[in-house]
């Protein structure tokens, strides 16, 4: 018994030497980074301000959280004389976690923009990964619209419009004619379980832990582990059918909500909110959006070009995966963006 005690102990002390080697290795090398989130009775989760950010997903990203807690160059709260502001509002395509900054299409949307406008243009990024159009509204209200955005462009895909939220969030009710939020998240059991835990996301071994879970979630362990050679044993995927796009019956009626207070918001000014389209959207919501006077910008045609010249929009060679817009794709996007805001 007292060797297996013993045993024991010395396994626990080696166990906790090695996390402590892999967590500093990991840290120097700037192979992972602790999570850039953090728990807030605002939003529920929020970004830490001057975080790093070091993702390797389909591309690789560097870069940071800024000092107001949004991605890319910190603009102050204070809009300056003269300056117009683009806020982008968007799940993970926006928050371009796989891109380096200066290839994403914000960046370049400024750049284009500030060659041709009398006025100084600053494009702000608000997106964040997994977030519905419910939340991105929300986000908008809570915290983006401090910033004293001229124009808001919202980046929806369908998914956006069909996809529950986080239940560790606030939530959009209707009452009447309004849109009011409900913050009884806070004082859930789930929220407090996770504030709780907020030191584990500290640690830069914690990303590394939950991507391998979920990509165990998703039946990757195999093809991981043994690389090429499952492929030679592993059976053709099945190709999906294009399917037209579809919006839930028990989303619509939020989702219509919303592009009602959007359209209220866009008379009453001074922002002017823009759906742009992530991927096709259903038609009964183009229609509605279109009969409440909001403009869609559809980047299709121009994403279909590169196609047509070989060049697949969501392809990434270096890690040989489809996913997010890569770096011809973001260029295409800047340059349209540029072209029907100009």
């Amino acid at each position: 018994m007292g060797k297996l005690v013993g045993f024991l102990i010395k396994f626990g002390l080696a166990f906790i030497i090695a996390m402590v080697a892999l967590e500093l290795f990991l840290r120097i090398s700037g192979t992972s980074a602790p999570s850039i989130t953090v728990d807030d009775p605002a939003f529920g989760r929020v970004m830490k301000p001057g975080m790093d950010v070091v993702f390797i997903n389909e591309g690789f990203k560097l870069g940071s959280v800024n000092e107001y807690g949004y991605l890319g160059a910190g603009r102050p709260r204070e809009k300056p004389e003269g300056v117009l502001r683009i806020a982008l509002m968007g799940d993970s395509y926006v928050a371009g976690h796989h891109i380096f900054d200066r290839h994403h299409f914000g960046t370049l949307l400024q750049e284009n923009l500030n060659e041709v406008s009398s006025r100084e243009v600053q494009v702000l990024n608000f997106g964040f990964p997994a977030v519905n159009f419910e939340q991105m509204y929300i986000y908008y209200r809570v915290f983006a619209k401090e910033f004293s955005p001229d124009i808001v462009l919202y980046f929806i895909g369908t998914s956006s419009l069909n996809a529950k939220a986080d239940e560790l969030g606030p939530r959009l009710e209707i009452e009447g004619d309004s849109l009011v939020i409900d913050y009884s998240f806070r004082d859930s059991p789930a929220f407090a379980r996770s504030r709780k835990l907020s030191p584990i996301r500290d640690l830069a071994i914690y990303p590394l832990a939950r991507k391998a879970l979920e990509m165990h979630a998703r039946g990757m362990t195999m093809s991981v582990v043994f690389g090429k050679f499952y492929s030679l044993f592993s059976p053709e995927p099945e190709t999906e059918a294009d399917e037209t796009p579809v919006e839930k019956p028990g989303r619509m009626p939020l989702n219509r909500a919303i592009i009602r207070a959007m359209a209220k918001a866009n008379r009453e000014g001074p922002a002017t909110s823009i759906i742009v389209a992530r991927d096709r959207l259903p038609d009964t919501f183009t229609e509605f959006v279109e009969e409440e006077g909001i403009q869609i910008f559809d980047p299709a045609p121009y994403l279909d070009s590169l196609a047509a010249q070989g060049i697949d929009p969501n392809y990434w060679p270096g890690s040989q995966r489809r996913g997010h817009w890569n770096p011809y794709a973001h260029k295409v996007i800047a340059d349209f963006l540029a072209h029907r805001l100009h």
